[in-house]
């Protein structure tokens, strides 16, 4: 009897799941050929707007997604308005996905291959709001662009207030308002400081994969106190852009965020940067990816595993001035970069600008060359700042290992410097070990340790064994 009960369970809970998945639907959109009182439910019965964009009426309107549904926007066709993402997918379910023709999903809608296009040049609204809690979503296939600015300070995606498990793919985010201008401006004229292509505020479990970004004008990614997220396959420049590549102030900002995979992207060019532009005015310094605390150091949010990986990061350009500083990787425990290649980063002083603890840097390629009336720069910077370390409880820049990397710096500063005013160079706990050092100019300067400048014979020398790079090679 209790055999028999059991399986009577298991047949309702199959056909319960059998319901759910049936009641899946998809909604077919036609900004320039359908029509709201369709049903939406075939290519040939297209709404004219998706469901949750306010300027829907009739059945587009009062339509309610729910998980497994997916809302289909016709490929090459532009859609003007803001998409309100306002219902959530589940882990059973599935996700409710909104789609511009990939042919994923149903076979392809629009002629051509073009993807379906959003142009916020009217609406001074995002495309897709996910204000309030929003899960299993995914956004995948559109080509957004002009998004402009608002007080909300949002550009084109918003994934906000503890939502989770979202998935934005195969997009592409380009030439926002003012993205041509010495800083990007917003309509009321005033510069813009706060404008992110995509924005992860509060979130968690997020995917970004296969985005270009370019001639956004301020930050293309912003990780606002988002944990578990992985941004991947992407390029932040363009894409044979022409005139646009580039004209992006920060790649990605990880801000009080924990678990965050920067993987397998291209990063390039990015702003015209400050000494090179009219005056040598800019409204944020350049930066590919740039990690911090916010809320200040009494809070304790500082960044807690961020890794950078299999990346490629170049500058086919020549500045005359540095602006920005490449990497600024700040108030972060756990920082492992790891088989990435860095060509030309622009700035002068410190291409990648280090104020953590557990910092793991292994076999990277890193490639340095002076532009015209420049020096060069250190590769690496390791650093203390009080106002970056101490006042946040990190011992920044003490348990280091940079190991089986190569330099190839053809500058006349140091290779690697290592600030810490707590140690000396012998005492100082950090580890390289099997580096190799190529100075094509003066092979002296191969690390500075506060103020002395030592050659890898001398800084092998501070201390006996292999923290000091006994493995290591200067060319």
């Amino acid at each position: 009897m209790k055999k028999i009960f059991i399986i009577a369970i298991i047949i309702v809970v199959l056909l319960l799941l059998e319901a759910s998945v049936s009641k899946a639907a998809t909604y077919y959109v036609d900004f320039n050929d359908g029509n709201d009182s369709n049903n939406g439910t075939s290519t040939s019965t297209p709404f004219k707007h998706s469901p949750g964009d306010d300027l829907a009426i009739g059945t587009a309107d009062i339509t309610i997604l729910s998980h497994g549904d997916s809302v289909i926007l016709k490929g090459g066709i532009i859609y003007t308005g803001e998409i309100d993402i306002d219902w959530s997918g589940s882990l059973a379910g599935g996700y409710i996905t909104y789609d511009g023709d990939s042919g994923t999903i149903v076979p392809r809608w629009g002629l051509g291959t073009d993807k379906a296009k959003i142009d916020l040049t009217a609406t001074y609204e995002m495309a897709f709001n996910g204000t309030g809690v929003r899960d299993y979503i995914k956004i995948n296939n559109f080509d957004i662009y002009n998004a402009k600015n608002t007080a909300f300070l949002i550009g084109a995606i918003f994934v906000d207030n503890n939502s989770d498990h979202w998935t934005i793919s195969n997009s592409i985010l380009h030439e926002f308002e003012g993205w041509a201008n010495i800083c990007a401006f917003q309509q009321d004229g005033h510069p813009s400081t706060d404008r992110y292509a995509i924005y992860l505020d509060t979130a968690s479990d997020i995917t970004i994969d296969n985005i270009e970004f370019y001639a956004v004008g301020y930050t293309a990614i912003r990780v606002y106190k988002t944990n578990d997220v992985v941004i991947k396959n992407s390029n932040f420049g363009g894409i044979n852009r022409g005139s646009s590549t580039g004209y992006i102030q920060v790649a990605i900002g990880v801000h009080s965020s924990d678990r965050v995979t920067i993987q397998d992207n291209v990063f390039h060019d990015m702003w015209q940067y400050s000494g090179d532009n009219p005056g040598g005015i800019y409204c944020h310094a350049s930066d590919w990816i740039h990690s911090y605390a916010v809320s200040g150091p009494s809070t304790g949010n500082f960044c807690d595993d961020l890794t950078i990986e299999r990346n490629l990061f170049y500058n086919d350009r020549q500045f005359a001035y540095s602006g920005g500083q490449n990497f600024i990787l700040s108030e972060t425990i756990g920082l492992y970069v790891r088989n990435n290649i860095f060509v030309n980063m622009q700035n002068l002083t410190n291409g990648f600008k280090v104020y953590a603890d557990k910092v793991r840097i292994y076999n990277n390629l890193f490639l340095a060359f002076p532009t015209s009336g420049g020096v060069g720069g250190a590769a690496i910077k390791l650093d203390d700042v009080a106002s970056n370390c101490s006042s946040y409880n990190i011992n920044c820049n003490i348990d280091v290992i940079v190991m089986n990397n190569i330099f190839y710096n053809k500058g006349s500063n140091s290779v690697i410097t290592v600030e810490n005013s707590q140690y000396t160079a012998s005492t100082w706990p950090g580890i390289f070990d099997n580096n190799l050092y190529y100075r094509s100019d003066d092979g002296t300067n191969i690390v500075r340790f506060n103020t002395t400048q030592y050659t890898l014979a001398n800084w092998q020398a501070t201390k006996i064994g292999s923290d000091r790079d006994e493995n290591g090679v200067s060319k």
